[in-house]
């Protein structure tokens, strides 16, 4: 059985080891959407929903925020935050983004990058997310884009997902919201296409997307303890990617994750 504990290791450990590697593929674009979050964050009180090993929420009281609060559901993460990461206007608190122990209207911007997908009562979790922000508050999310990463399959490619959206059936889902920018993120050189009707990696996705969960869950974790073992032994080397490489486009049509800056409407509005 794929524990809590053992899935409490696996994320732990991508996180502490994509703080630690600068060029690896997931740092570099979790990264960057925080450098977009700290656009705005100047003077905000700002909650960084799913913060993981918490950089991202350190990069926001750097750059000016009044005050952060990270929030991960995993106590292992949240330990890490608080040995690691520390400035007078920074906090850490393990939560459940479908339970924020938050008054409303608490925060003026939120950051909830590559959460959503992991909540199984997304419409909970973005009733949360609008319950905490201030009336004209900043909510900026990203997602993965469906036809991209699990095209014709109803079940989410991730082992981790328990939904993902085209991006239609997810502005619904911010209905709410008034969307002000989406924007699609690449990586400079390697623009994804979507897969061709016989493309054969099309076929392995769709495949490896049904199997059953805890199947996946035993797959996926195998592949990590190889890529890891590999990595820390010297005997892969990933391709370097640099802060420079990632970038942002209102061109949508071949990106690989939507992220979405939206306002929370004011009374009356």
């Amino acid at each position: 059985m794929f524990s809590r504990r053992k899935k409490d290791c696996y994320y732990l450990e991508s996180a502490l080891i994509s703080t630690k590697t600068e060029f690896l593929h997931e740092a570099q674009a979790s990264s960057s959407r925080y450098k977009l979050a700290t656009q705005y964050a100047q003077d905000k009180v700002i909650l960084d929903i799913g913060c993981g090993a918490g950089y991202g929420s350190y990069k926001l009281i750097r750059a000016g925020a009044k005050k952060v609060y990270g929030v991960d559901i995993l106590a292992n993460s949240i330990e890490y935050c608080l040995n690691h990461h520390r400035h007078p206007g920074l906090f850490f608190k393990q939560g459940d983004i479908t339970h924020l122990d938050f008054d409303d209207n608490s925060f003026d911007q939120i950051c909830a990058f590559e959460v959503i997908e992991h909540t199984k009562d997304y419409q909970k979790a973005v009733n949360e997310l609008r319950r905490v922000l201030k009336p004209g508050g900043l909510l900026i999310i990203s997602i993965p884009n469906k036809a991209i990463y699990s095209p014709d399959t109803k079940k989410p490619f991730h082992p981790f997902h328990h939904h993902e959206w085209f991006l239609d059936d997810f502005k619904k889902i911010l209905g709410d919201f008034r969307i002000q920018k989406i924007l699609g993120q690449y990586f400079r050189g390697s623009e994804r296409l979507l897969y061709s009707k016989w493309s054969p990696k099309r076929f392995v996705r769709i495949l490896y997307a049904n199997l059953p969960s805890i199947l996946k869950k035993i797959i996926y974790h195998g592949y990590l303890k190889i890529y890891f073992y590999l990595y820390q032994k010297g005997l892969y080397h990933p391709k370097e990617i640099k802060p420079s490489d990632v970038y942002f486009s209102e061109d949508l049509s071949k990106t690989g994750a939507f992220v979405v800056i939206c306002q929370k409407l004011s009374k009356g509005s």
